[in-house]
């Protein structure tokens, strides 16, 4: 979905969409810029506010106490913090092929509200999902940030753009009954987390190697179809086939990962820009390999020569062409 859709411009170091993606209709680019938001969200939130821990809100709902059952809003996502006492963090997450700044002109009637652009609109309707949770086991959410990943106009290979915000609760909002309050054992949420790459590791293990990068020894997993391994580190699988969950970010804790930029102002636009996240992490380490990424989180990702910036660089159509 991101080989596809996305290429890295080395003239200016941004993300771009493809030809490729241009080319799909409308329900499609909806989807594609759902994942999207998901994604670049996950991402930068481990980058930026420490929250290596981010998952579906949507998961819990069926096996834990969540008061009023029936509230129809929610935010996209929960997660927690790095470290050895966790916060909780919500987010919302939001993908558009094209997002306005300004409004469009039109006239306002005497006594009416200005008119607001698209993305405006999109924030209100974001702050009020993450306003609807007041309580993750028994503490307020550390952070509630909503993020929106999109182009400015509607042009053939458009610059990618993600502006976050983290909208301070309206007070009616905070003492509201009917606010949703979850019970969300940080066992759970990790569990959850984690579960999706023990299974594609396998049961036995018998398709992984063993590798060992810095002071981590992954178990890893070759895709070849996609020309991407996966690895997990083996002290986070035996935690976790022992069920000892919450031992995880104690485990992970006194490991030298990329350092979080901290919290950023509370309204921010950037273009999404890259210049080398491998080289950055790099610089200083030896062992790691370019196309090598290690997340705070303990898994580590490995890229082959199909995701080379020279080959990202191209539309979809050239790398097709040249492979």
């Amino acid at each position: 979905m991101l080989y596809a859709n996305l290429l890295c411009d080395r003239n200016d170091h941004t993300l771009r969409r493809t030809s490729a993606y241009d080319a799909l209709d409308r329900s499609e680019k909806s989807a594609m810029s759902y994942f999207f938001g998901l994604t670049i969200a996950k991402l930068l939130a481990e980058r930026y506010v420490d929250t290596p821990w981010l998952t579906h809100f949507e998961q819990f709902e069926r096996h834990h106490t969540i008061i009023p059952p029936s509230s129809p809003s929610r935010p996209d996502l929960v997660g927690a913090t790095r470290g050895t006492t966790q916060r909780w963090v919500l987010a919302e997450a939001k993908g558009r092929t094209v997002l306005p700044k300004l409004a469009p002109p039109r006239p306002i009637l005497p006594g009416g509200n200005s008119p607001k652009s698209k993305r405006e609109e999109l924030f209100k309707k974001a702050k009020a999902q993450l306003g609807q949770v007041t309580d993750i086991d028994g503490a307020s959410p550390h952070l509630c940030f909503a993020s929106a990943v999109f182009s400015e106009r509607a042009i053939a290979n458009a610059t990618v753009q993600v502006e976050w915000r983290d909208p301070e609760p309206e007070d009616e909002q905070r003492n509201d009954d009917s606010r949703i309050r979850i019970h969300l054992p940080l066992d759970d949420l990790l569990r959850v987390y984690y579960q999706p790459f023990i299974d594609l590791l396998g049961a036995d293990g018998s398709n992984t190697t063993l590798e060992t990068v810095g002071r981590q020894t992954f178990r890893t997993l070759a895709l070849n179809d996609v020309n991407v391994s996966i690895g997990v580190d083996t002290n986070v699988v035996t935690a976790f086939d022992d069920s000892r969950f919450s031992d995880i970010p104690s485990i992970l804790a006194g490991i030298e990962t990329l350092p979080a930029y901290g919290q950023q102002d509370r309204e921010e636009r950037v273009d999404i820009v890259f210049v080398d996240p491998f080289d950055e992490i790099n610089k200083d380490n030896d062992d790691l390999d370019l196309g090598t990424y290690i997340g705070s989180d303990g898994i580590m990702v490995r890229v082959g020569t199909r995701w080379s910036n020279g080959t990202m660089n191209e539309d979809l159509y050239d790398r097709v062409v040249h492979t």
